[in-house]
């Protein structure tokens, strides 16, 4: 499968590898729709059985060195990076590797999610860049962000000219308030 860099969404994991979180009909029905790969789950907009996004972007982005995850959030999504951090440093022991990658949380707060926090995000982003001199940053979302419609993109291409390390917004917000369109693509109105 080929990496489009220029898009910074993820599908969701059900249309990316093709499964499903939940089927209606008979199991002899189930099991002759995954034989013959015609198996579509029940179409449904919210679902709290699967893991959370931003869990699964903290983990896949763990396994690139020497970077800086900035997680755009408040404190309790962060939490997932401590496991993720543990994890990382034993497995790497293993390896014989060293792994430095530094994982940092916006620690959003009540005010940030009414007013919004970017300003706040964009001198997070340098003081991380100027701290730790990372190999590149990847700046994470969560619900929080989703909902409020948080604009890390922008921040995130502001900065570009600032720092010269790669930088990349990674939306793994499991609710958001808006869809966003790829980039390249115009919206029809």
């Amino acid at each position: 499968m080929a990496l489009n860099l220029n898009n910074s969404n993820v599908a969701t994991r059900e249309n990316r590898i093709g499964s499903i979180t939940g089927y209606i009909g008979s199991l002899s029905d189930l099991a002759k729709q995954s034989e013959c790969g015609t198996l579509k789950g029940c179409s449904r907009c919210f679902s709290q059985s699967s893991t959370c996004l931003s869990s699964c972007a903290l983990g896949q982005l763990s396994a690139i060195r020497d970077v800086a995850i900035i997680h755009h959030g408040p404190a309790g999504c962060s939490v997932a990076s401590a496991g993720t951090y543990y994890l990382d440093k034993v497995m790497a022991k293993k390896r014989g590797v060293t792994n430095n990658t530094v994982y940092v949380g916006t620690d959003m707060n009540e005010n940030d999610t009414i007013f919004g926090s970017t300003e706040s995000l964009r001198k997070i982003i340098l003081e991380v860049n100027k701290r730790y001199s990372p190999k590149a940053i990847f700046v994470t979302s969560s619900c929080a962000t989703g909902i409020i419609g948080e604009d890390i993109d922008s921040i995130v291409d502001e900065v570009k000219e600032e720092i010269s390390v790669p930088i990349v917004a990674v939306h793994c917000e499991g609710f958001s308030r808006r869809k966003r369109i790829p980039s390249g693509r115009k919206k029809k109105i």
